[in-house]
């Protein structure tokens, strides 16, 4: 578990003085991007083009996706969730702000969370890096203990939707930051079957909070 940890700190470090010494180049095109940034604003653009319209999550009232998982944008989701780049939010996070996400009135983003295992071994929790940064763009509050991971019962990556239910059956919980009173914002990388949302939703609504939305990175078409 050392090893990996320091694994992703050097691909940070890294990752850093590339940023310094090198232009940064688009995973789309391989011609370069603003710094900061892994796409260009053409490939960008042509990303936000392409029609996103997902299904509605049980327990959820809006679901806004910032790109279908494909090419450019699974390579920076992997690299969030995977490699430690944790600058790749910032390109997802362009691609949501860009499809004109609009946060309801009171709404506080909550980041889907992950267990402490799992924090751990990638240094940080991915749907928190998108919270925050997203919270930041657009002057919303994110509150980061509204709920909580208890199990962890494997990848849901090759489930289906009924599987994808049956095991994240009782994996979150309410934790010390939630407020009944609050407007939840779900937020995550990967909108699959909807099942982890509609998980999260239920324990929200169960819990007394008047209604639950939801944000994320990307959508897996194929799903």
């Amino acid at each position: 578990m050392e090893a990996v940890a320091a694994k992703r700190r050097a691909i940070r470090l890294l990752e850093w003085g590339l940023s310094l010494a090198l232009p940064r180049v688009c995973v789309a095109c391989c011609g370069l991007s603003a710094p900061g940034r892994s796409l260009c604003a053409p490939c960008r653009d042509a990303i936000l083009t392409e029609s996103v319209n997902p299904a509605l999550p049980d327990g959820t009232c809006s679901l806004q996706v910032g790109a279908k998982l494909g090419g450019a944008v699974r390579a920076l989701v992997h690299g969030l969730k995977y490699d430690g780049l944790r600058s790749a939010r910032k390109d997802l996070v362009d691609l949501m702000v860009g499809r004109g996400i609009v946060l309801p009135e009171g709404g506080i983003l909550v980041p889907v969370p992950v267990t402490p295992a799992r924090r751990r071994e990638r240094g940080y929790n991915q749907a928190e890096q998108l919270a925050l940064e997203l919270g930041s763009r657009l002057g919303a509050p994110v509150s980061r203990d509204f709920l909580v991971r208890t199990s962890f019962r494997g990848s849901q990556t090759r489930r289906s939707g009924d599987e994808r239910r049956e095991a994240l059956e009782g994996m979150f919980a309410t934790g010390r930051g939630f407020r009944k009173d609050a407007v939840p914002v779900l937020v995550d990388d990967v909108l699959t079957t909807g099942a982890t949302l509609s998980a999260c939703a239920a324990i929200c609504l169960h819990g007394g909070v008047p209604e639950v939305h939801a944000v994320c990175a990307a959508w897996a078409v194929e799903a």
